[in-house]
């Protein structure tokens, strides 16, 4: 069996649960890739997306809690 994990560059949260589950697959001899689901698109709009997300996570967080 192989494990897909797709991830996001918006915030580390999203990075350390992909971790997790990746190290938990590999315990279990499961082989894994982990990918972050932004770096398929064009670059220049995956550094505005991860700049943009987490800029307003930052200076406004109820904005960020209502997306």
């Amino acid at each position: 069996m192989k494990a897909l994990i797709l991830s996001c560059g918006t915030g580390e949260g999203h990075n350390s649960a992909a971790l997790a589950i990746k190290e938990e697959l590999e315990k279990r001899k499961i082989e894994c890739v982990l990918k972050d689901a932004l770096s398929f698109g064009n670059h220049r709009a995956e550094k505005i997306i991860k700049s943009f997300f987490n800029n307003v996570a930052v200076r406004t967080p109820s904005l960020f809690g209502i997306m």
